[in-house]
């Protein structure tokens, strides 16, 4: 009877003001997604673009496991004789005033080490964790050794916490999942991505209230004719970056803006660092770990005793696992660096501090070329 009176009630709401709510609802979100900013790749402006490489026709550089099979199904067929995988964050596949033809440090080290029997794959994603990073390097060597790791370590990116979905199939291989459960930081992607997959779960039929079937009925007519669900994360991602650029506004926060340590996340972040020298080592992987091109002609956006502890934090791991650290935080010189779109409402372009012209890939390409074959030897 109670269920009953429940039921009574909700219908009390005429079903057309339900739907007409919703269908406003879907209206408004369908208007964030499609006229504001690319939320994925709004960190990069109009001034710069993404350059995933490819060679004599072939894709070698990914981003996303989803498509990484384009990398590595044709390095599979060449099967070369040793394999270089250089992973990274937006640094790496971004180029600020891209010219035609431009291409990026490991497309340049992929046509400068190919000719000598040497593979070199590139894999990276926007605002990349070591987390993150540590998950592909064991996805991407699940499908052929890794003779040579190349990896940067960013000090912005150990404020980053997240393990995005698109990492989801290298976490739910069996293989994979077995070697991630080992390790401190994989259990923490595992734990993380598995938290996400409850939250978007859906409820149970069976416990839906009357009003609540009624929404999913609409909605699924609204996915039929508008694509609701389709867009649905896109709008919601809209949305946290407007609520981003508001913030910055509010608190006049730039990208000079200094931004500290975060002490809990960069604690996980350093976990996994370690626990992809540690995994290398085990399956003897040689690893170049460097410090990444920072600007240097303007004040950076960095507490500079934080980045100096980091760097020498990170040097002293690196020599406790024998692995090669080298500092490139003064490589590309101020002239190759550019602005950015404003990341607050109403702001002017800003300083770019992640992203560089060409000629910065090319120094980078060149300095890490010596550096990747003395680590082949």
């Amino acid at each position: 009877m109670a269920s009953e009176r429940q039921d009574a009630n909700e219908l009390a709401t005429p079903f057309w003001v339900m739907a007409l709510a919703m269908i406003l609802a879907i209206l408004v979100a369908k208007w964030i997604a499609y006229t504001a900013v690319n939320f994925q790749d709004f960190a990069l402006g109009d001034q710069t673009a993404d350059e995933f490489g490819s060679y004599n026709g072939d894709k070698i550089f990914c981003g996303s496991i989803a498509e990484v099979h384009e990398c590595l199904d044709p390095a599979r067929k060449r099967n070369l004789r040793k394999r270089v995988v250089w992973l990274g964050n937006s640094q790496l596949h971004a180029i600020n005033q891209p010219k035609p033809g431009d291409k990026t440090a490991p497309t340049m080290l992929a046509e400068a080490l190919r000719p000598k029997g040497i593979e070199v794959l590139g894999y990276s994603m926007p605002n990349a964790s070591l987390t993150e990073l540590m998950v592909a390097d064991t996805y991407l060597e699940s499908d052929r050794h890794i003779d040579v790791l190349v990896i940067p370590m960013f000090l912005d990116d150990t404020r980053e916490q997240h393990v995005r979905e698109v990492l989801r199939p290298a976490v739910e291989r069996p293989d994979r999942l077995a070697e991630l459960q080992g390790l401190a930081s994989g259990r923490y992607a595992i734990s993380t991505l598995a938290k996400a997959a409850t939250a978007d779960a859906p409820a149970e039929t069976s416990s839906l209230s009357l009003q609540q079937k009624s929404e999913n009925a609409i909605t699924g007519l609204l996915e039929k004719c508008c694509g609701v669900q389709t867009m649905r994360a896109e709008a919601h991602g809209q949305i946290e970056v407007q609520a981003f650029f508001f913030r910055n506004w509010a608190f006049n926060i730039t990208a000079q803006t200094v931004r500290p340590i975060i002490p809990v996340v960069y604690q996980q972040n350093m976990t996994a660092l370690e626990d992809i020298f540690r995994l290398a080592r085990q399956r003897s992987t040689r690893v170049i770990a460097y410090i990444p091109p920072l600007r240097q002609d303007v004040k950076a956006p960095y507490d500079m005793q934080q980045y100096r502890d980091f760097k020498a934090q990170t040097q002293a791991l690196c020599k406790r696992y024998g692995v090669h650290w080298v500092d490139f935080d003064q490589l590309v010189p101020g002239q190759y660096w550019g602005t950015k779109a404003a990341t607050r409402t109403g702001g002017k372009a800003e300083l770019d501090f992640m992203h560089y012209q060409e000629p910065g890939h090319v120094r980078l390409a060149k300095a890490m070329q010596p550096v990747v074959e003395a680590a082949l030897k």
